[in-house]
């Protein structure tokens, strides 16, 4: 009977092999269980690159965090500075101690370092820090199109060539930024586009352009109530150069 038992199943199990119904949802079985396999392997993948991203990110967010809080650091110890101390040394530490920031530091914190690196050598002077200042103006212009500060820096551009007598250059700069203005009105900068249309004049004047000049400043000066600062420059200009 065990003989005849076991002649039997091993009879069902060749019919089951070679049913074709069965051999198919068999097939399908493999088939999904390696599918699922991928997936685990591919969700798996996913993860670890998300958790590479967010390890960089943090990197990147410690690192624009440790810039600004150095840059924080130094204008608290620039405040603290002895009295006695001389407005000239004073420059001199500032320009030593950004000039360093500015070779280290990266991230969202670099444009804002930059910037006030380029102003601080415009402001200092000399030959060599202008030409040094607009060294990192170029840079800067090149390197971060899409920055809040990239307008400002055009504007400081501006002023360097200004200083150097290139009066078309200059005011070619100035212009982009009065343009930029009119394109995209950016309230939080509106002080730089009355200062734009006070060098776009004064380079005009420069030029010989006197009639655009007394334009320039004329309709500067009727905006008094805009901003009274530019406004009270185009008016005295306005004066300078008479009717």
């Amino acid at each position: 009977m065990k003989k005849n038992r076991k002649k039997e199943l091993e009879s069902k199990k060749r019919e089951l092999k070679e049913d074709i119904f069965v051999q198919s949802m068999l097939a399908a079985w493999q088939k999904s269980t390696a599918m699922r396999r991928h997936i685990i392997v591919a969700a798996a993948a996913v993860a670890v690159i998300a958790l590479i991203v967010i390890v960089g990110r943090e990197r990147i967010n410690a690192a624009e965090r440790q810039a600004l809080a150095e840059l924080g650091a130094m204008r608290v110890e620039l405040q603290n500075l002895p009295d006695d101390m001389s407005e000239e040394e004073r420059q001199v530490i500032y320009l030593e101690k950004l000039g360093e920031l500015a070779k280290t530091v990266r991230g969202k914190a670099r444009p804002e370092v930059l910037f006030e690196y380029a102003q601080a050598l415009f402001e200092k002077g000399s030959s060599e820090n202008l030409k040094l200042a607009e060294e990192q103006c170029r840079a800067f212009i090149k390197d971060y199109p899409e920055s809040y500060w990239y307008l400002p820096l055009r504007q400081l551009l501006g002023k360097i060539l200004f200083e150097h007598g290139q009066y078309e250059k200059a005011q070619a700069e100035f212009a982009a930024v009065q343009d930029a203005f009119l394109a995209d009105s950016q309230p939080v900068m509106t002080p730089l586009r009355y200062e734009a249309a006070y060098y776009i004049g004064r380079c005009q004047e420069m030029l010989g352009k006197t009639t655009e000049a007394r334009e320039t400043y004329r309709q500067l000066a009727e905006r008094k109530n805009e901003n009274e600062i530019w406004s009270g420059k185009a008016a005295y200009r306005l004066e300078k150069l008479g009717s």
